[in-house]
């Protein structure tokens, strides 16, 4: 077990220092890359990145509030904090104007087929440690999310199109200029799509989630990795971000998922080793196991 676990930390480490080489390299050349990538842009990957980017968190974390309900039988509850949370990522994607009643429209017809789709999904077995998967996907996004957001008014670093349309100075990252709140413009760092983005990193834990279905986690890595470069590189192309800011949002993302995954293990919870056996619940019906999320309401009677 030790060796398993120093094996794992100099994996982590080992990662953390790579990450941190490419950042610092990466940022000498901020401003000409997003140069380059402004004057290549398509006008189709911005726009699906300015769309579609926070939709994993949305999802993930609908679909997770969903499955806890279910699971603990408290359905009702979770639905409503599940419906606002969908219903923030429909609007995220349409950015509709309310004033128009075929945007409204448009907006009911995109939230109601997201939460369809997200009560498809069926809901793992009623296992303890698949609830702490729930929790901890749930928790990252909430925690990370919120990190990018205070770094952002604490950082009040411009956009790149900012620089030119206010006449302003290139701002390396490293330069913070106080916690203020300040207009869109002065909120390049971190970037708040990729940490949305790179909520896809959660995926990983199918395998543990659905044995039967998912059995790599290596290609789920290397895919999530994939969207969230995707994602990222059409923010630099909008003109929104440097490639400090997307490394930064990434970065802050794996960092919580770091945090949280050791604040579990103190609490004795370990959602990580391949090797964990839980106990199933006294109150599980396996018959119920992947019928989908309507099995909380008949749970419920």
């Amino acid at each position: 077990m030790m060796e398993n676990m120093n094996r794992t930390a100099k994996v982590i480490l080992g990662a953390a220092a790579v990450y941190l080489a490419l950042f610092l390299t990466a940022a000498p050349f901020d401003y000409p890359f997003s140069e380059f990538l402004t004057s290549h842009a398509n006008v189709w990957l911005v726009t699906f990145g300015a769309r579609l980017g926070p939709l994993p968190a949305t999802m993930i974390s609908g679909y997770c509030i969903l499955a806890l309900g279910s699971l603990r039988e408290k359905w009702r509850l979770y639905r409503v904090a599940a419906i606002a949370i969908i219903a923030a990522g429909a609007f995220n994607v349409l950015k509709p104007d309310l004033s128009s009643m075929l945007d409204i429209g448009f907006l009911i017809v995109l939230w109601a087929l997201m939460f369809f789709l997200v009560r498809q999904v069926p809901v793992p077995g009623n296992t303890s440690r698949n609830e702490h998967i729930l929790q901890y996907s749930v928790l990252v996004i909430l925690i990370s999310n919120t990190v990018v957001q205070f770094m952002k008014l604490l950082w009040g670093r411009p956009r790149f199109y900012a620089l030119k349309l206010y006449d302003l100075a290139f701002v390396p990252w490293h330069r913070i200029a106080g916690f203020a709140m300040r207009p869109d413009a002065f909120r390049s760092f971190p970037s708040g799509h990729t940490v949305t983005a790179a909520s896809m990193f959660l995926l990983v834990f199918l395998p543990v989630l659905y044995p039967e279905r998912f059995h790599s986690r290596t290609k789920l890595w290397i895919l999530c990795g994939i969207y969230t470069a995707l994602i990222a590189s059409t923010r630099i192309m909008a003109g929104m971000h440097f490639l400090t800011d997307v490394l930064a949002g990434c970065a802050v993302f794996l960092l919580t998922m770091l945090v949280v995954t050791f604040v579990f293990r103190k609490l004795g919870i370990d959602i990580w080793s391949e090797s964990a056996e839980e106990e199933t619940k006294s109150n599980e019906q396996p018959e119920n196991k992947s019928t989908g999320m309507d099995e909380g309401k008949i749970r419920n009677g």
